[in-house]
């Protein structure tokens, strides 16, 4: 397999991301369920728009993000680099709402309904990833970090 598609299936293996965020010119990171769009250039997660990580993407879109998939030695994650922002386009909003739904069990038509009526207390967000690398050292020992281009 390729680096890019061992970086994909981790991805879709991964459940919590650590998301970095910039507050004035403090770093923050928090820990957010995600999933990921197939062609992995883009990182979605819900949050609550009152949280300090949403609070921080209003002023600042630059964002970085880790998914550690193997907790021990020898290392196996991911890291990048890329701009947040909330998503409004409702048909993304739905191919997302059931990818979650899908990864965490949600109800896919209760959940969307709720965003796009307002009431759901939860925002859609995602990162546009600039940068992305592989830690790998279990397939590819004398190449990790492994650049993967999107």
């Amino acid at each position: 397999m390729t680096p890019k598609e061992v970086a994909n299936g981790y991805f879709g293996q991964g459940r919590v991301m650590q998301l970095a965020t910039l507050h004035g010119d403090q770093p923050r990171a928090s820990s957010v369920f995600y999933v990921t769009s197939d062609d992995m250039q883009n990182v979605y997660w819900l949050s609550e728009p009152a949280r300090r990580h949403s609070l921080d993407i209003q002023q600042n879109r630059l964002v970085g993000g880790a998914v550690v998939i193997k907790e021990d030695l020898p290392v196996v994650g991911l890291q990048f680099e890329g701009e947040a922002g909330e998503v409004d386009d409702r048909d993304e909003q739905r191919n997302v709402i059931e990818r979650y739904s899908e990864k965490y069990g949600n109800s896919v038509d209760e959940l969307y309904d709720r965003i796009v009526a307002g009431t759901n207390k939860h925002h859609l967000y995602k990162v546009v990833i600039k940068r992305l690398e592989l830690f790998d050292d279990v397939h590819f020992p004398q190449q990790s970090p492994v650049a993967i281009t999107l």
